[in-house]
């Protein structure tokens, strides 16, 4: 038996009603949670990077990465990560969305530059030692290509958040 074609537009019918939708964490929930976010990120790209390369500088093993680019990068990300997860069920979410992978990639080509590593052992110079090179540059020009993705993905999800208010992830996060 057939229902025939949907109408046009939204199909309503298959929407659960608005008020048995779910509602956006409160503004000061998602901000005790922006928090933590930001403390997760900032764990995760400032202070275990910083402690691995002054842990292997400390043991003769140099990495031509600098912190100080690291801490730059890291917090940028960190902030504007957990501004993001705050401002989800905004409109902002888009624009902040792409500002993330902007730094993203300008933390990736950072890394770019740096690689690949090189690490001596015994010797100097070119007099009887090991040198190993460690390189990764294939591995973050994948990087960069996925966050490329992503920036568009987060375009489209700006886009649509300015042609269709208020329909983007109704179901959990609701455009006010």
């Amino acid at each position: 038996m057939s229902a025939g074609p949907l109408p046009a537009g939204r199909p309503e019918g298959l929407l659960a009603p608005a008020d048995a939708r779910p509602r956006p964490l409160p503004l000061l929930s998602r901000l005790a949670l922006g928090v933590l976010v930001f403390l997760g990120l900032y764990l995760a790209l400032v202070t275990l990077p910083t402690f691995a390369i002054q842990a292997l500088g400390s043991n003769n093993l140099p990495i031509s990465l600098s912190t100080q680019n690291i801490v730059l990068f890291g917090t940028l990300l960190a902030l504007l990560g957990a501004a993001a997860y705050i401002a989800r069920p905004m409109r902002i979410y888009g624009p902040l969305a792409m500002a993330v992978d902007l730094v993203e990639i300008g933390y990736l080509l950072v890394l770019y530059a740096s690689s690949p590593f090189h690490v001596s052992f015994g010797g100097t110079g070119g007099s009887g030692g090991i040198v190993i090179q460690i390189g990764f540059t294939l591995i973050v020009l994948v990087l960069i290509g996925a966050t490329l993705l992503t920036l568009a993905g987060d375009a489209v999800t700006t886009v649509e958040d300015l042609q269709h208010p208020g329909e983007r992830l109704w179901w959990s996060y609701p455009i006010r």
